[in-house]
């Protein structure tokens, strides 16, 4: 489970047991909390 602010925001994103850790990289090279929300989805827990 990772959580970033983001405009205010606090979310996490939760990676599954069991995920391919080479699935995490996109096309760069880089596994960006925004490439991860896409992949895996996120939560919002409220604000800052």
């Amino acid at each position: 489970m990772w959580t970033r602010g983001y405009k205010g925001e606090r979310y996490i994103v939760t990676i599954p047991v069991g995920a391919d850790t080479a699935d995490l990289i996109d096309s760069n090279g880089y596994a960006g909390f925004h490439y991860l929300c896409g992949k895996f989805g996120m939560i919002s827990v409220g604000s800052n």
